[in-house]
């Protein structure tokens, strides 16, 4: 196979799938990161041509070697290393020989940071208010459209407990009580074991839901104003969706850094997410609500969790509420909430797959 045809080929194979939201569209971006440097250390002259338009069939079997030569010494996180050799072998299968694809699989650096850890093990699970506040202020000190995008969604999430995916199909509806939060339950997948159905409703009736309902809409507002440019491009909503979030989670990043005096994350000094906010409103939710079980079935309903055992691991001392209110669940929705979670039995799946859409398989 020539250069030329190597680079069609290549092209056919990316075309085939949609934009970066693909999971091969993204392997292969992987791979051309790092097969990049080796195209220009070869080919200096080619440093603006596509590595494999550049690297002859003999040069790109010669890459393993090289490769595991290069970044043998490099210090690596051990789901880089892991994303690294699934993207080498996905992108160079076919073109090599099964001994190099070998060679990728089997390699092995002097040195794995932070092995088998998760990016959600230093993520802040119990944030106390003093933390939010911190990275909160980094970001309102940099006042971009982003960082403020960021700041409205963390204030958001910290108020209704949102995952950070549910924002994507959530509306509001106002009315004479005061307002209603519509949206697609993230675990509508599997609703029967993990959730309590495919839409939920979060009321939000009252003077002492106002904060509550001022922080929605006008993180609402901003989304919409966000998503614009990128639906403007051609991309459908779920593509514009995820870049926004992408981009929010990145200025959190560089605010958590700030707040932590330029320390890297650790164990002791864990990053504040967009998730994090999710977390707040559980320990916020239970130090206003008390720890009864109707108070937990309360949250569950409105977190969408099909169970009460979901949050048994959240510290509701950690939070010191400064809010009157909270939104309320409805009553159907409240009593789908069971005490115990799920095993997810045959019975629950045959009621699945009446009950729903089947899956894409």
């Amino acid at each position: 196979m020539d250069n030329q045809t190597a680079g069609d080929s290549f092209q056919r194979w990316v075309s085939q799938r949609p934009h970066s939201e693909n999971t091969m569209q993204g392997r292969a971006s992987q791979a051309m990161a790092w097969l990049r440097p080796y195209a220009v250390h070869l080919h200096p002259e080619k440093s603006g041509e596509t590595p494999l338009e550049t690297l002859s069939d003999a040069e790109l079997e010669a890459f393993p070697e090289w490769f595991a030569a290069t970044y043998r010494t490099r210090p690596w996180a051990l789901a880089t290393l892991h994303n690294a050799r699934l993207a080498l072998t996905s992108v160079l299968r076919g073109r090599v020989s099964e001994e190099a694809l070998e060679t990728i699989r089997r390699f092995r650096p002097d040195t794995v940071t932070r092995k088998g850890q998760k990016g959600s093990a230093l993520r802040e699970k119990n944030p106390t208010r003093e933390q939010l506040d911190r990275v909160l202020a980094c970001l309102d000190r940099r006042h971009t459209f982003m960082t403020d995008l960021a700041a409205a969604w963390l204030r958001a999430n910290s108020r209704v407990g949102l995952r950070p995916k549910e924002w994507l199909h959530a509306f509001w509806t106002d009315d004479p009580a005061g307002g209603t939060l519509c949206l697609v339950n993230g675990k509508q997948n599997a609703f029967l074991q993990h959730g309590t159905g495919r839409v939920r409703h979060m009321l939000f009736p009252g003077e002492g839901n106002a904060a509550n309902r001022a922080a929605v809409k006008a993180f609402l507002k901003l989304l919409e104003r966000g998503l614009a440019p990128y639906l403007a491009e051609g991309l459908t909503r779920e593509q514009a969706y995820r870049r926004l979030l992408r981009r929010c989670e990145s200025c959190l990043q560089r605010a958590n850094t700030e707040a932590r005096e330029g320390r890297r994350a650790s164990k002791d000094e864990k990053n504040i997410s967009l998730y994090s906010g999710r977390d707040a409103f559980k320990a916020d939710s239970l130090a206003l609500l008390g720890d009864s079980e109707d108070a937990r079935r309360t949250i569950a309903a409105l977190m969408g969790h099909g169970s009460i055992a979901s949050q048994k691991h959240y510290a509701p001392e950690n939070i010191s509420t400064g809010r009157d209110g909270m939104p309320q669940a409805l009553d159907q929705e409240k009593a789908r909430v069971r005490t115990r979670p799920s095993r997810g039995g045959g019975r629950m799946r045959r009621r699945q797959s009446r009950d729903m859409t089947p899956r894409p398989r």
